[in-house]
């Protein structure tokens, strides 16, 4: 097996990182773009009323889906009874 150089194995890691957060920063910006043009579209449609509900509707569906990743479904199976 072929001694591998502590640098170019550094090199190597340092531009997949580099290259990974690139992807991350462009799917981020991609995600909040589309979303925004979600909402627009959305508030173009709907009347002001309809509009309001809509965001009452997405905030409570946000808080239910910020409890659901707090791991309580785990918690409430790992417990014994």
């Amino acid at each position: 097996m072929p001694k591998i150089n502590p640098i170019q194995e550094n090199t190597n890691l340092i531009k997949k990182a580099r290259s990974a957060s690139y992807w991350l920063f462009g799917s981020s910006v991609a995600i909040q773009l589309i979303s925004w043009a979600i909402t627009v579209f959305v508030a173009r449609i709907l009347s002001p009323d309809d509009y309001g509900l809509f965001g009452m509707a997405a905030l409570l569906t946000s808080f239910l889906v910020m409890f659901n990743e707090l791991g309580l479904g785990p918690a409430v199976i790992q417990k014994k009874t």
